[in-house]
C-alpha cells in the first residue's frame, strides 16, 4: 500500500491500459488504488463493447426484417443473428489479443473484401473450422493464414446471412476491428452485458438479471474461494523450496480436479468468473514454482505446454434454456481460457498454444428443471448460480408446473417463488453426491413469511443444512465505471432484493451470516437466515399465547364509491347536513402513517327512509351494486345484495391498537396507536381490540420488531406485518402485576412523547433522520423494560434476541402438545 504522504498518481489512458494488463493478466499491481482503477476501466470497456455489439445487432435485425414479407425477422433469423454475433465477438477478441497470427488480421481481410463482406465473413468462418490438413482445395493465401479454431464455435456453415450495407460494414470494420480493443474486456462482465443488452424482453420474462463480479464473489468466496486462497498462502509461506514445490503441484492438481456446475447459467458469468479466479490462483502457484525468492525467472519444465496447466474449462458445466445465452456462455469461457493462457505465457515465459480451441460441449441448452442434472454433470463439487427470479404470483403455467414437479409435489409448492425449484433439484442431486456443496442467489422472499416453511422445512428434513448466508440486499442491475455514477445494464429491469444461501448435506462446523458489511459466526443458520434452531413458523389461525385476537380491517370492494375525500364530504354535507351520521373517518396504512384525512359512507344499521332522502349517497350505493354485479367472482356478485355495506365488516367495537400491514424498513419501529371504534379501518391495517398499554408496550418493542423482521414477509424490502405468522406465533411473556405496571408506564411515555409533536405525522416522527430525541429515548426505555422481562441482556444483538424468541417459541409449542 502506498504511503499516505505520497502524492496521488496521475495516470494517462495509455498507462492505465498497461496497468489493466498487468493486473488482469499478471496480477502484479501492488496498489489498491490502481487495482480499483484497472477493474473500473475493464468494466467500462466491457460495457462499451456490449453497446457496440448491440449496434451491430440492431442493424442486422433491420436487414433481416427488410428481407422478409412480414417485415419481422423469423425465429430462424434471430438464431442466425445470435450465432453470427458470437462468432464475430470471438474474432474481434482473437484479432486484438494475439490468438490469430497477426494483429487485426480479421479486420484487414474484411476491409480488403469490403465489396462482398457477406462472403468474406462466411469464408473466414469456414477456414476457422477447417483443419490445416484438409485445406488442399483452398488457394487464397490470406484465408489460409487464418488458424484452425475448432471448439465447435465455427463447426457448421450458416448461409442465412444478409448482404451487408455500408453502415454495418463500418460498424464491423472501423468501429469494432480497428476502433476498439477487445483484448481487455472482462468475459464475465461482457458476457452478462452482451446477453442482457441483446435480449432484454427474454430476460425479464425468464426472471434473469445482470450479475456483477462483486455479487458473484459474494457467493463463490465463502463457498470455496476463501479456503483455496488461504491454502495457497500457507503453502507459499513454506521456506523449504522442495517441500513448497511439491505442495504447489498438489495444489494445482487439486484445483484441476474441482468440478463446477451452474444449472441456470445464462451467459455463463458465474462459471467464467469462477474459472478466472481458479486460473489466477494457479498462475500464482506457477509463479512461485518457477521464480526464486527474488522473483527471478528460473525456467519451466520441458513439456510444460501440455501438462503444466491443471484448471480446464471442461470441468465447468452449465444448463441454460436460452440458445443465445448458451452460445454466449461458451464464447465467454473460451475467451477467459485464452486470456489466462496469455497471462501464464507472460508470467513464466511459457509457450501455451491459443488454438485450436478445445472441444467444449458442457453448456447444455435445455430446461434445467426437466433435464437430468446427473446425466449432464455426474459429479460436481460445487453447484452455483442465480436461478430465475420470478415471484410465486408471476409464474406462467409452464413455470408453475416445472416448480411443482421439481418439488416432488410438495405441499403448497405453488405458493413458492420459481427460484426454489433449483433448491429442490440441488437437494436431490446432493443425495446422490453427498460431498457436493451448493450456493444460490435467490429472491429474499424465500427466507421470509410462509415460504420458509414451504421450502426449508422439507429441505431440512432431507438433511440439508445452511453453511453460510447473506441476508437481504439489493441486487444492483448497474455498473460503476469508476466515475461514481452507475448505469443500468437494462433500464427496464426492476430492482430485486435477494439473499444468498450456501447449503449442503455435510452440516459444516463453520457457519457464517453476512449482513451488510458484517460477518458473524453462527452455531446454526435456519430458514430465516438467523442464528437459531431449524424452526419454521407456519400460519396459525389463533394466537399461540393467551392474548387478545388480532383481526384485519374491513374489506370495501366498492370501486371507490363508498370512499370520500374531504371535498366530497363537504359537498354532500353542504346540501344534506343530516348525512353527517352516515359519514365516518376512514383510515388505511397510508392515512394512518401520513396524517391524511379520508372518509367513508358507513351504513351499518342505517335507516332506509333517511337514506332515500340523500340522493348522492343513494347514487353511490347504486354504483356499488352495479360494480359487484359486474364481477366474475361469485362471492362479489352475492355481495351486490348488500351494496350499502362493506364487503366484509371487521370494524372493532371497542378501542383498539391499529397496526399497518406494510411499513418502511427504514423505521426502527412499526408505527402503532390506539384508535376509537368510530374511525373505520380498511384491510391495509390490522386491529387489536381490548388491548392494554402493556400490550402496546410489547408490540412496539425492539423484541417484537426483531421477531417481525425475522419471520414476517416483505414487500420488496418493506415490512409486512402478518397476523397468522407474526402475531399469532409470537411467544408473549407471562406478565405479573409489577411487569404490567412498568410496561404501562413506558407505553404511556411513548404516547406522551408523540403528543408533544401533535402536528407531526407518524411518518415524520419515526423517520430515523427526524425522530425526536425524547421519543427515541421513550422507546429505548420501553425496549429495556421488555428485554428485562424476557431475560435478555440489554446489550443483546438482534441475532441474540431472535435466538431467544425462537427458543421460547419452541417451548410454547411443545407445552401445548401435551
Amino acid at each position: 500500500m502506498e504511503s499516505p504522504k505520497d502524492p496521488p498518481q496521475i495516470i494517462n489512458s495509455a498507462d492505465l491500459t498497461k496497468q489493466i494488463h498487468r493486473f488482469i493478466f499478471l496480477n502484479e499491481s501492488k496498489s489498491d488504488e490502481l487495482k480499483a482503477l484497472a477493474l473500473a476501466k475493464q468494466s467500462e470497456l466491457s460495457f462499451k463493447a456490449a453497446r457496440l455489439i448491440k449496434q451491430i445487432q440492431d442493424e442486422l435485425i433491420a436487414l433481416y426484417a427488410a428481407a422478409t414479407p412480414s417485415g419481422e425477422p423469423s425465429e430462424q433469423d434471430f438464431a442466425s443473428i445470435n450465432m453470427l454475433l458470437t462468432r464475430l465477438v470471438f474474432c474481434f477478441y482473437a484479432d486484438d489479443s494475439g490468438v490469430f497470427t497477426r494483429h487485426d488480421m480479421f479486420g484487414a481481410y474484411l476491409a480488403t473484401h469490403k465489396a462482398n463482406m457477406r462472403q468474406a465473413i462466411l469464408d473466414v468462418f469456414s477456414m476457422l473450422s477447417t483443419p490445416e490438413h484438409k485445406r488442399i482445395k483452398f488457394e487464397d493465401k490470406e484465408l489460409l493464414a487464418f488458424p484452425y479454431t475448432n471448439g465447435g464455435l465455427f463447426e457448421f456453415y450458416d448461409e442465412n446471412i444478409p448482404q451487408f450495407n455500408d453502415k454495418l460494414a463500418k460498424l464491423i470494420i472501423d468501429d469494432a476491428t480497428y476502433g476498439f480493443d477487445f483484448s481487455l474486456i472482462s468475459p464475465t462482465i461482457f458476457g452478462g452485458l452482451f446477453e442482457s443488452t441483446l435480449n432484454p424482453e427474454t430476460r425479464r420474462s425468464g426472471g434473469m438479471h445482470y450479475t456483477s463480479i462483486e455479487n458473484i464473489e459474494k457467493l463463490i468466496k465463502p463457498l470455496f474461494l476463501d479456503k483455496l486462497e488461504s491454502e495457497l498462502d500457507e503453502i507459499i509461506a513454506i521456506k523449504q523450496k522442495d517441500t513448497k514445490d511439491k505442495k504447489l503441484i498438489e495444489f494445482q492438481k487439486k484445483l484441476g480436479s474441482l468440478c463446477f456446475f451452474d444449472p441456470a447459467c445464462g451467459s455463463g458469468n458465474f462459471l467464467t468468473q469462477t474459472f478466472l479466479c481458479l486460473r489466477e490462483l494457479e498462475n500464482k502457484a506457477l509463479k512461485e514454482r518457477f521464480t526464486d525468492k527474488k522473483g527471478t525467472f528460473q525456467g519451466v519444465l520441458e513439456g510444460f505446454d501440455t501438462c503444466g496447466i491443471c484448471v480446464d474449462i471442461n470441468n465447468f458445466y452449465g444448463i441454460e434454456i436460452n440458445s443465445f445465452a448458451t452460445a454466449v456462455a461458451k464464447t465467454a469461457l473460451h475467451i477467459a481460457d485464452k486470456q489466462m493462457r496469455k497471462a501464464t505465457n507472460e508470467l513464466i515465459h511459457a509457450n501455451l498454444e491459443y488454438l485450436p480451441l478445445r472441444d467444449f460441449e458442457n453448456i447444455l441448452c435445455a430446461n434445467a428443471l426437466n433435464a437430468s442434472w446427473h446425466e449432464h454433470c455426474p459429479k460436481a463439487d460445487f453447484i452455483i448460480g442465480n436461478p430465475p427470479f420470478v415471484g410465486a404470483r408471476m409464474m406462467n403455467e409452464t413455470q408453475k408446473a416445472d416448480l411443482i414437479k421439481a418439488s416432488n409435489n410438495a405441499k403448497n409448492a405453488g405458493n413458492l417463488d420459481y427460484v426454489t425449484a433449483w433448491f429442490f433439484k440441488a437437494c436431490e442431486y446432493m443425495k446422490q453426491n453427498p460431498a457436493t456443496k451448493t450456493a444460490f442467489v435467490a429472491t429474499n422472499s424465500i427466507s421470509q413469511g410462509e415460504q420458509v416453511a414451504l421450502l426449508w422445512k422439507p429441505l431440512f428434513e432431507s438433511g440439508v443444512s445452511i453453511d453460510f448466508a447473506y441476508t437481504s440486499f439489493k441486487w444492483d442491475n448497474s455498473v460503476d465505471f469508476g466515475t461514481g455514477k452507475k448505469e443500468k445494464a437494462d433500464k427496464k429491469m426492476a430492482a430485486v432484493y435477494v439473499i444468498i444461501a450456501g447449503f449442503s448435506l455435510n452440516n459444516s462446523s463453520e457457519k457464517y451470516i453476512f449482513t451488510g458489511n458484517s460477518k458473524i459466526q453462527a452455531k446454526n443458520i435456519n430458514g430465516y437466515l438467523a442464528d437459531a434452531p431449524n424452526i419454521v413458523i407456519e400460519s396459525r389461525s389463533k394466537p399461540l399465547c393467551d392474548v387478545p385476537e388480532m383481526t384485519a380491517g374491513s374489506k370495501v370492494n366498492d370501486n371507490g364509491n363508498l370512499i370520500l375525500s374531504q371535498a366530497e364530504k363537504d359537498e354532500i354535507l353542504a346540501k344534506y347536513p343530516n348525512a353527517d351520521k352516515f359519514i365516518k373517518q376512514f383510515m388505511g396504512a397510508e392515512e394512518f402513517i401520513n396524517n391524511k384525512l379520508r372518509y367513508c359512507i358507513w351504513l351499518v344499521d342505517a335507516n332506509p327512509g333517511e337514506l332515500s332522502k340523500i340522493p348522492p349517497i343513494m347514487e353511490r350505493i347504486q354504483k356499488v351494486r352495479e360494480f359487484r354485479l359486474s364481477s366474475k367472482n361469485d362471492a362479489s356478485i352475492k355481495k351486490a345484495d348488500y351494496p350499502m355495506l362493506f364487503d366484509a365488516n371487521r370494524q372493532p367495537l371497542n378501542q383498539y391498537i391499529i397496526i399497518p400491514l406494510t411499513s418502511s424498513e427504514n423505521r426502527n419501529y412499526i408505527p402503532m396507536d390506539f384508535l376509537k371504534p368510530d374511525i373505520i379501518i380498511n384491510n391495509a391495517v390490522q386491529a387489536l381490540q381490548n388491548a392494554t398499554l402493556a400490550d402496546f408496550a410489547i408490540l412496539t418493542s425492539s423484541v417484537h420488531m426483531e421477531w417481525m423482521r425475522a419471520v414476517g414477509g416483505r414487500l420488496e424490502t418493506r415490512y409486512r406485518y402478518n397476523i397468522s405468522l407474526v402475531y399469532n406465533n409470537f411467544p408473549f411473556a407471562s406478565l405479573d402485576e409489577k411487569d404490567k405496571e412498568i410496561l404501562t408506564a413506558t407505553a404511556q411515555g411513548i404516547l406522551d412523547a408523540r403528543a408533544e409533536f401533535g402536528d407531526s405525522s407518524l411518518a415524520d416522527l419515526y423517520n430515523p433522520l427526524t425522530m425526536p430525541a425524547n421519543l427515541r429515548k421513550a422507546h429505548e426505555r420501553n425496549d429495556q423494560a421488555v428485554l428485562k422481562i424476557y431475560g435478555i441482556d440489554k446489550t443483546a444483538t438482534p441475532s441474540d434476541i431472535v435466538k431467544e424468541l425462537f427458543t421460547r417459541y419452541e417451548k410454547e409449542v411443545k407445552a401445548r402438545e401435551f
